[in-house]
């Protein structure tokens, strides 16, 4: 818990200096949030252990098995809906550059492929504000990894013409 609180504090902070951390960095913290979270559950599980073979009753032995298997499918749940989110909402990031300005465009292909273009502050970070945005119709592909030639079917940018 301490763990996801330091997570929304660090990202308001961030959020505050126009600030966004980028995926990788992002995705990092995201999984130790995860881990933390099953381990702390997994210590409440060897402590219901521990106190039903303390009690040495069979009652209690089988108070915490069931709390214990309880634990461990919805732990198990949890992972697996977390993997799932994870899969859904991934985008990819690339670093380009357009109009002499460095940039990080990430990449939305779930049903259309959009492309948001950010502003580049370094490896970990890129800026909040949006510069320019990109459509390239219905997808499900990434427009810079693709080997056809793609070119996008509207664009949106600051200080430039709508085409």
């Amino acid at each position: 818990m301490l763990l996801m609180l330091l997570l929304t504090v660090i990202s308001d902070r961030l959020a505050k200096h126009g600030l966004v951390l980028r995926s990788i960095p992002w995705e990092v913290l995201f999984w130790l949030l995860i881990f933390s979270i099953i381990v702390f559950v997994a210590g409440i599980g060897i402590l219901l252990y521990k106190w039903g073979l303390r009690k040495g009753r069979l009652r209690y032995k089988v108070i915490a098995g069931c709390m214990d298997t309880i634990l461990v499918v919805g732990s198990l749940l949890f992972l697996g809906l977390c993997f799932l989110g994870y899969a859904f909402s991934y985008e990819p990031e690339h670093v380009v550059e357009r109009n002499n300005q460095k940039m990080v465009a990430c990449v939305n292909s779930f049903t259309d492929v959009y492309v948001r273009y950010y502003e580049y502050k370094g490896r970990f970070f890129r800026g909040s504000k949006i510069l320019g945005e990109e459509w390239y119709g219905s997808g499900g592909y990434d427009p810079f990894t693709t080997s056809m030639d793609v070119k996008p079917l509207r664009s949106t940018f600051e200080g430039e013409e709508n085409k």
